[in-house]
């Protein structure tokens, strides 16, 4: 699963590289954070404004914590290879 976070500005179209002058008919004075996630095949996202930001923290942090245990632990073995070999070899001097 992803997450991405971003300012948004309230435009649905990008912005023409090759137009100098671009009217900003979308752009509201008001912050808003797009919210995007992804796993696997579904997408889903959605705005969220910046009077409506710490309700959004407190449910998404509550989320997260509800379902953290619930994740696989990593296999650590290939790390621990690696650094017993990094040990194990000669010190050389430098002269």
């Amino acid at each position: 699963m992803y997450v991405l976070l971003r300012l948004d500005d309230g435009r649905v179209k990008p912005i023409p590289k090759r137009v100098q002058k671009v009217k900003d008919v979308h752009v509201t004075n008001e912050n808003s954070c797009l919210l995007r996630a992804t796993l696997g095949n579904q997408k889903i996202s959605t705005v969220v404004h910046q009077k409506d930001m710490n309700r959004f923290n407190q449910a998404y942090s509550n989320l997260l914590k509800a379902n953290i245990d619930g994740l696989k632990k990593r296999d650590k073995r290939v790390k621990s290879t690696n650094i017993s070999s990094k040990l194990n070899r000669p010190k050389t001097e430098k002269g």
